[in-house]
């Protein structure tokens, strides 16, 4: 009865139909607001993120092509003379490999542009963008001044078409700039060609208002859901614009909204419906949603997976120019520089660092570095001692083990404590040293440094591994050609100077046979008396032509084997003279004379030579104190310089490094010589030492005759005299010995004089850790 009143009531009341209507209606139209919100806002998401993907490519893609720039620039930058072919050869294969290039430069100081690949297609074109009008050569004035790279804004190029220029600025031998010209058009499309989706977005990028590309030139300025990014990088501010097309927008338009509505209108009977609809439409929402999750994490591991990629395209750069640095580099400290800056520079690691054990085999010293050290080095003190702290970290640890040691996380590893401020302080977050094995030993080790934590993986360790085994087999390589190249030298030189000493001894023993051979015929026509005498010096002649051949090839035995005929030669000589003295004529007499002074002579010389042979190499030097060298050279001169009335004054003297016999040798014959040439005053002689860069100076001034400056190199030589017998004694080795002092100590020695003006003696002795100066 009820339901039938109802049922009454409703069809007699004509409001309720309206009223169901409108409130349908109202309902639809509330749904149909939300869904529609929903899907903008989700579409607006998808184009967020298509942007932000978009902008990342463009980056990287830039990014790879200004690092290969700069690579090309380095390597120009180490040829001391840049051959155009080489460099064509190498921007050749860069053109060749990768065709967004339009055109690959040198470009000189002067803002002209000399090479171009491909050859000489595009230096017009060049040329007339680097006039001084155009807005070009402010990108060039930028990488100049700031000596970094600069990428310009957009250019217009000769063929009307819109572009612009990458400069990287050239440094060291070759000056200039490194520069690439790109269309931007088709920069753009290629690199968004590989995109996924691409058909569905448009994309437009500008530079400071200027259009670089479009992917739809014809699109109006109708642009839906547009989403604008920017990237700041080399200089140059870029904008990317982003939306979807009308096609993808149909695509994923949902019809559930206008569903709804059209059946609000119809019946209310579908409101079941209606829900079912926005239940499918929620659940297309989670979709969605999940689809975003999803590409998100794509992009994720994409961005990783290149990341990775990079370092260790990086790594394989750093291994090859190192090698070709090991080839080129034959000293050891230029090679571990080159190695600690290749390493920074091309491997992106903080800093990088070569140690090599001291001495003591305890503690590594630092031998090259490169990167943001700052200090950190001079403070570390590593040792290569387990029971140390200092010698648990990776460097101590891989010279000690001889196998690599990885630090993942400076921050919490404890083995990084001594250094874990220091190292956090500039940027360190993780670190791998490997060691550097010569010969089969641990000889020091490579550590490298990078700004994130766990940094290096397996494959890079491998390749830092195989990086630290060239270095090694340089090192060996290098020490070996030291080795062998210092053994022939000293081969050499022991030669040469042997051979000459011999030749020299010889030819001044033939001089004296000569005078001997002529002063025994002289001794033929005197008195019978001397007959004897004169058998017995031709045998003793005789017997020093045999001593003279040996002296061929030992010339310090043959000159002491000498000494004892003349000793007998010289007594019965002065025998004869004192027994026959009176008895025979004025000329045998003077022949029997001429006999004694020349064996007199002879003697001496002899006597001299042994002297200057006795002057050999010195093995090891000594503490000398010159205070006593000069006190005991006073003392075996107290006849001479009492005899003369001389007077020897000096300055404080040096100990120092030196052979103490022939520093006595030395002192002797420069104070002897400054006596024996003494003028008519009485000889006074001053002594005065004094540090001169690594070396001391020495002087010995005199107030003698002095010396005529024609003469300066010849009174070193050997039998050189500057003064008959008769005016001055002497052999005219003891300046000779002194030479020979002087050079044995890696010094060197000169006079300075003017005839009747005195002189003064110069010789230099290289200083030691040792010397210090004399109290």
């Amino acid at each position: 009865m009820r339901n039938t009143d109802i049922l009454s009531k409703l069809k007699y009341n004509r409001l309720i139909p309206v009223l169901v209507g409108i409130a349908t209606v109202l309902g639809t139209l509330v749904i149909w607001q939300l869904l529609s919100a929903r899907e903008h806002e989700e579409i607006e998401q998808m184009v967020s993120l298509k942007a932000a993907s978009v902008k990342d490519d463009i980056k990287d893609n830039v990014e790879f092509r200004i690092n290969a720039l700069v690579r090309m620039a380095r390597r120009l930058e180490l040829q001391a003379r840049p051959e155009r072919r080489e460099w064509e050869a190498d921007a050749g294969l860069y053109y060749e490999h990768d065709r967004s290039y339009r055109a690959i430069a040198w470009i000189d100081p002067s803002f002209v542009a000399r090479w171009t690949v491909p050859a000489g297609a595009d230096l017009k074109e060049l040329n007339q963008l680097l006039r001084p009008e155009n807005p070009a050569i402010g990108t060039l004035e930028e990488a100049r001044d700031s000596k970094r790279v600069v990428l310009s804004g957009v250019l217009r190029l000769s063929d009307g078409k819109a572009g612009f220029i990458a400069a990287v600025p050239l440094s060291g031998r070759v000056n200039g700039f490194i520069a690439a010209t790109f269309e931007s058009q088709g920069f753009f499309h290629n690199l968004l060609a590989s995109q996924r989706e691409t058909n569905d977005y448009a994309i437009e990028v500008y530079n400071e208002g200027r259009l670089a590309y479009s992917s739809d030139p014809e699109a109006g300025s109708f642009r839906p859901h547009a989403h604008d990014t920017t990237i700041e990088f080399y200089g140059s501010s870029w904008s990317i614009k982003a939306w979807p097309r009308a096609e993808y927008l149909r695509r994923v338009d949902s019809s559930i909204p206008e569903a709804i509505l059209v059946t609000g209108f119809l019946t209310s009977v579908l409101l079941s419906g209606a829900i079912y609809s926005a239940q499918r439409a929620l659940k297309n929402g989670r979709d969605l949603a999940s689809a975003n999750l999803k590409l998100k994490g794509e992009i994720s591991e994409r961005v990783f997976a290149e990341g990775k990629s990079a370092r260790l395209t990086r790594l394989y750069s750093v291994l090859s120019m190192v090698n070709e640095a090991i080839v080129r580099l034959r000293d050891p400290q230029e090679l571990y520089e080159r190695v600690c800056r290749i390493a920074v520079e091309e491997g992106g690691f903080v800093m990088a660092w070569v140690g090599t054990l001291e001495a003591g085999g305890t503690s590594i010293a630092p031998k090259a570095h490169f990167g943001r050290e700052e200090g950190y080095l001079a403070g570390a003190r590593i040792s290569v001692l387990e029971s140390s702290q200092r010698g648990r970290g990776p460097t101590g640890s891989a010279i000690r083990e001889g196998r690599h040691f990885i630090c993942g996380d400076l921050a919490s590893d404890e083995r990084m404590s001594p250094w874990r401020d220091d190292a956090l302080a500039r940027g360190y977050r993780s670190s791998a040293a490997f060691p550097l094995i010569v010969r089969g030993r641990v000889a020091g080790a490579l550590t490298l440094y990078a700004a994130e934590p766990c940094f290096f993986d397996s494959e890079q360790v491998q390749l830092l591994t195989a990086l630290s085994a060239d270095i090694s087999l340089a090192m060996e390589s290098i020490v070996a050609d030291i080795q062998r190249r210092k053994a022939e030298d000293d081969l050499i030189r022991h030669r040469e100077r042997l051979e000459d000493v011999v030749e020299e001894r010889t030819r001044e023993l033939q001089d004296l046979n000569e005078k001997l051979s002529f002063e025994v015929t002289v001794r033929r026509g005197a008195e019978e008396a001397i007959s004897q005498m004169n058998t017995l010096l031709e045998k003793r002649a005789v017997e020093l032509e045999a001593v003279n051949k040996e002296l061929e090839a030992f010339t310090y035995s043959a000159s002491h084997d000498l000494q004892e005929p003349l000793r007998v030669v010289s007594g019965y000589v002065q025998l004869l003279q004192k027994r026959y003295k009176g008895k025979l004529d004025k000329d045998a007499e003077e022949f029997i004379s001429f006999a004694v002074d020349g064996v007199r002579r002879m003697q001496r010389l002899i006597s001299d030579l042994l002297s200057y042979s006795r002057i050999g190499k010195i093995k090891e030097f000594g503490i000398v104190d010159c205070e006593d060298v000069l006190k005991g050279t006073l003392s075996d001169l107290k006849t001479l310089i009492d005899e003369t009335g001389a007077t020897v004054a000096h300055s404080p003297l040096p100990v120092l490094a030196a052979d103490c016999s022939q520093m006595a040798h030395l002192f002797m014959n420069l104070i002897g010589n400054s006596i024996k040439y003494r003028s008519r005053e009485t000889p006074l002689i001053r002594i005065s030492a004094e540090r001169k860069g690594g070396e001391w100076l020495f002087a010995f001034r005199d107030n003698g005759i002095g010396i005529d400056p024609k003469y300066f190199e010849r009174i070193f030589e050997i039998f050189q005299r500057l003064h008959g017998k008769g005016a001055h004694s002497g052999s005219g080795i003891g300046l000779s010995i002194c030479k020979k002092v002087v050079e044995n100590h890696g010094g060197r020695i000169w006079v300075e004089s003017q005839p009747h003006e005195g002189a003064t003696f110069y010789f230099t002795i290289p200083m030691k850790e040792e010397d210090h100066e004399g109290e």
